[in-house]
């Protein structure tokens, strides 16, 4: 199933740019949130990065795939765990424009994707499906900046340290080609 899904989010990427006006790439900064339940009942909380590529589909349409990276050192019950988290995740976006010449829109959609989770010495990888909503503000022709929120259902179960949501805030710089 997770070769499946790999190979759903490949072509879309790959079957993108024949539908595209328009391509980006970005950096983005932020914060990060995890729950984690069973043995730790505590959360993880740090500053994640990332990077992201995507089209603009039509005028108000699209798709970003990004890869955003985060550690972080959990204490509970007096015992101290590293926390590692690479996530790769596809957005489709519905933008909303708010100002007429179009330089703010809001943005709202859903995201998959899949994410490796380690404490200590302990990787997993899984499934990951949420939603998004933003600002995003076009500073010239070629440059935006996005202000966003995420929120992700991590789907883990069986596990010692068991990741429950994630939620991150991030502001990113674009590029447009």
């Amino acid at each position: 199933m997770k070769s499946l899904t790999l190979i759903s989010i490949i072509s879309i990427a790959v079957a993108t740019p024949a539908l595209a006006a328009d391509f980006f790439v970005g950096a983005g900064v932020g914060w990060q949130q995890d729950e984690i339940k069973r043995t730790l009942e505590t959360d993880s909380e740090s500053v994640h990065f990332q990077v992201r590529a995507g089209a603009i589909l039509e005028e108000n349409v699209r798709i970003t795939a990004a890869y955003s990276y985060k550690d972080d050192d959990v204490t509970a019950d007096d015992q101290k765990y590293k926390h590692y988290m690479h996530l790769m995740t596809l957005s489709y976006d519905y933008m909303l424009p708010f100002a007429f010449d179009g330089r703010l829109a809001g943005f709202i959609g859903p995201t998959v994707g899949l994410y490796t989770n380690e404490f200590d010495d302990r990787r997993r990888t899984h499934y990951t499906w949420g939603g998004q909503v933003g600002l995003q503000y076009r500073l010239s022709q070629n440059w935006s900046v996005d202000l966003s929120y995420r929120y992700l259902d991590m789907d883990v179960s069986g596990s010692l340290h068991e990741l429950d949501t994630t939620q991150q805030v991030t502001l990113a710089l674009d590029r447009r080609f």
